[in-house]
């Protein structure tokens, strides 16, 4: 039987596969794509902000490098990059690149649609050129995804002859554990059979093309470096692979060459909650106030695994918890990995309350939206929440202990944080 499952597994392999290549098609460029090595572009995202013309204050263009730097005249590649134009009438020759985080995060997304970052520019843009390009694999340079691959399943059960497999034994693979490997083995594979080098696909190849980015689109000296979380990894590889090349390079949250991050990209989001229940148990006020708290916090969480909390009317999130939760018509474990996630990208450490709008879906108007426990917010009907506050309503670590204190100079007199409006998501 189990021979019988792994040769069906294999069946599928192979089907989904003749549905991927079909469905990617030669969708990547191959040696000679481009007659040029650099050329420009109308921008695939525009800048927003006020006072910002493509074509006068900023700019965009394509350059194409080798997929693998030792074999300069076999496949190419594309990166798409964003220029911000200095200010001054009299720049520096030396450019910032901007190395986003992931990896696979678009550093035109972040350009275009964080404000933030626009903003940290500017005073760097009065000096000298900023450039924002996308790593190879990712945004809009030449893509390596495996989301395809999703719909090449769907067309293999549809349209093809999927052989001895049965619609129930695809389903079951696809709704199982080994739907990610099944995924990411035939994206592989796909791939290899287009003459895709995946090995080239790493930290050390997009250092490399930094410095052929530069220079083909006339900065043939050196230039600056800004790296934001795995951007710091992959400027100091660049550090080790062309430091003649480099100025001065800035690490803003660094990860380390020498640690696995991306294979510990799960287990991660434990140490955001394992450093406030750690603090919170050496702080006698805290322990005192909240004992026991890892251990009631992984009773909810088993609890909500075996009965999610619905929410009936959904609840509303702000815009920050909106971008990836959307509505919340429940809670579940899950919910509290993804929170626990956005602590990497919500300013200032985190999110100091569960951030929710004023009101439910329902238009009915509503107040503190975490109660001491989880269950606690399907009481009082229709799933609105009892008014306790959880620990300061916060999960910032460096923060969360000080809203327990209501004589703390950040906390009002009821424990709530000072600076906040008093109402749910303020």
């Amino acid at each position: 039987m189990e021979h019988y499952r792994m040769t069906n597994l294999s069946d599928i392999r192979m089907v989904c596969l003749s549905a991927f290549i079909a469905i990617v098609g030669l969708g990547v460029p191959h040696k000679g794509f481009a007659q040029e090595n650099y050329a420009q572009m109308p921008c695939p995202l525009t800048l927003p902000w006020d006072g910002e013309v493509e074509g006068e204050t900023y700019d965009c263009g394509v350059v194409t490098v080798p997929e693998n730097h030792d074999i300069p005249d076999g496949r190419q590649i594309e990166l798409t990059f964003l220029r911000l134009h200095t200010t001054t009438l009299a720049p520096e020759p030396d450019p910032l690149v901007y190395l986003s985080g992931g990896p696979g995060g678009s550093a035109l997304h972040e350009i275009t649609a964080t404000a933030m970052l626009y903003a940290n520019m500017q005073s760097i843009r009065q000096r000298r050129d900023v450039l924002f390009f996308d790593q190879r694999g990712t945004g809009h340079s030449t893509l390596i995804a495996c989301g395809p691959m999703s719909a090449a399943i769907g067309v293999a059960a549809e349209t093809m002859d999927i052989g001895d497999v049965t619609m129930e034994e695809l389903e079951e693979v696809i709704a199982g554990e080994g739907d990610m490997s099944l995924v990411l083995s035939i994206c592989a594979t796909g791939y290899a059979s287009e003459g895709v080098d995946l090995a080239q696909f790493n930290s050390i190849s997009s250092a490399h093309d930094i410095a052929a980015l530069t220079e083909a689109i006339g900065y043939a000296g050196v230039y600056n470096l800004y790296g934001t979380s795995y951007g710091t990894r992959l400027a100091q590889v660049a550090m080790q692979e062309t430091p003649e090349r480099l100025r001065a390079v800035v690490l803003d949250g660094t990860v380390s060459p020498a640690v696995a991050g991306t294979a510990e990209t799960t287990t991660k989001v434990r140490y955001h909650y394992d450093t406030i229940f750690d603090l919170c148990e050496a702080d006698a006020f805290c322990s005192e106030t909240y004992p026991g708290l890892r251990d009631r916090f992984i009773a909810v969480l088993e609890e909500l695994a075996d009965e999610p909390l619905v929410f009936d009317p959904p609840m509303v999130p702000n815009a920050a918890l909106r971008r990836r939760f959307g509505v919340i018509d429940q809670i579940e474990p899950k919910f509290f990995a993804d929170f626990g996630m956005l602590n990497n990208g919500i300013a200032r450490g985190g999110l100091c309350r569960l951030p929710a709008r004023d009101y439910w879906s329902d238009g009915k108007p509503r107040h503190r939206p975490f109660a001491r426990h989880p269950r606690a917010w399907a009481s009082g009907g229709g799933g609105r929440g009892a008014a306790a506050s959880w620990p300061g309503r916060c999960l910032s670590a460096r923060r969360c202990l000080h809203c327990t204190r209501p004589e703390h100079p950040d906390c009002d007199g009821e424990g709530t944080e000072r600076g906040g409006t008093g109402r749910a998501g303020g």
